[in-house]
């Protein structure tokens, strides 16, 4: 099965740009209640427009992917999107390559899959 991503409209997870897929760590915080602590939260989730290729022609897909990037820095990301039947997850690295790949089925079924990145 072949698809084509896109990034979407628009990068959710506060001042990101739509350029800019990872944003400065600007939650940090550090407090003394009993002891000293210090925490960041930061995420990013850029939406994903997923057009299954077919031999019939394109086909954008009703539901959006989705590339979330957990930290303040990208190390490597999780890609998620359903292309027809198949709902597809990886690990990507900010390079696009693919560190462990699943895909399952209506039936809940998974199923042996490769993603490879053909274009950027």
């Amino acid at each position: 099965m072949t698809f084509r991503l896109a990034q979407g409209d628009e990068v959710e997870g506060g001042d990101a740009s739509a350029r800019a897929l990872i944003r400065p760590a600007a939650a940090c915080g550090h407090r003394t209640l009993i002891k000293s602590a210090g925490a960041c939260k930061d995420g990013t989730r850029m939406p994903l427009e997923v057009t299954l290729i077919a031999e019939g022609g394109e086909q954008r897909q009703a539901e959006a992917g989705e590339l979330l990037v957990f930290g303040t820095s990208f190390d490597q990301a999780l890609l998620r999107v359903r292309v027809a039947e198949l709902q597809v997850s990886a690990s990507v690295t900010p390079a696009g390559e693919v560190r462990e790949v699943s895909s399952f089925g209506d039936a809940g079924r998974e199923l042996p899959s490769t993603l490879v990145r053909i274009a950027r």
